[in-house]
């Protein structure tokens, strides 16, 4: 079984409660930023966030990266296409 990973800001609640609780869930995290941690068989699975939440963590993604290419292209070092493709799909 994997380590709790419970903490102060992140709710753990396995994906057979979710069925009938994930309103709650995503209602907590939009409104009190309280995300949940949905578990399967006691390992992580994904992770309730609101919109807002999901919003920034995306364009802090975006940012990353294209700081990454402005650097690699300042030093010459390229990244090729398909590798910028799949990390703006992940």
């Amino acid at each position: 079984m994997a380590e709790p990973l419970t903490t102060d800001v992140l709710t753990e609640m396995p994906l057979t409660a979710a069925r009938t609780k994930i309103a709650s869930a995503a209602r907590r995290a939009q409104l009190r930023d309280e995300p949940t941690l949905l578990t399967e068989h006691g390992s992580p699975l994904a992770v309730v966030v609101g919109f807002d939440e999901w919003r920034e963590l995306t364009a802090l993604r975006r940012e990353t990266l294209l700081g990454e290419l402005r650097r690699r292209q300042r030093s010459d070092t390229w990244i090729a296409h398909d590798e910028v493709v799949a990390s703006l799909e992940s």
